[in-house]
């Protein structure tokens, strides 16, 4: 088990903070990046904040979770650490979403280079859920 957040993005660059809550799926490739994925989440905060953030229910991290979605990125969270049988969803949920997504193209380029390695076929502003395939 991994207690960390790793980082991707999706068709138009958006980028999403992914928090495995000990359990949830990373992909191989996250690990192949220049960035320490144990410290992502120190260097993201060091972005500027660029706007808002909109957030979906009530859990634990929710300040953590706002101030990334607050920096520009969607934040997903394995939230079936908390739940338990048929209520598991096997997806990471979105927590919260920013009200002016940050593009790729705005990280410093090792935080860049790590997001590219994992693009999601997905549009983050029209994802509720996100199923990782590990590999």
């Amino acid at each position: 088990m991994i207690d960390c957040g790793w980082l991707a993005c999706d068709t138009l660059g958006r980028i999403a903070a992914l928090i495995t809550a000990g359990c949830g799926p990373i992909p191989a490739a996250v690990f192949e990046g220049p960035a320490d994925i144990f410290d992502l989440e120190g260097r993201l905060m060091e972005l500027p904040t660029n706007g808002t953030a909109r957030l979906r229910g009530t859990y634990g991290a929710m300040s953590s979770f706002s101030a990334l979605a607050e920096r520009g990125l969607f934040v997903f969270d394995w939230s079936d650490i908390h739940k338990v049988g048929a209520n598991q969803t096997n997806a990471y949920e979105l927590i919260a979403s920013p009200s002016i997504p940050r593009h790729l193209s705005e990280l410093p380029d090792d935080l860049r280079l790590t997001v590219e390695r994992v693009r999601l076929d997905v549009d983050l502003a029209q994802t509720e859920w996100l199923m990782i395939d590990p590999q």
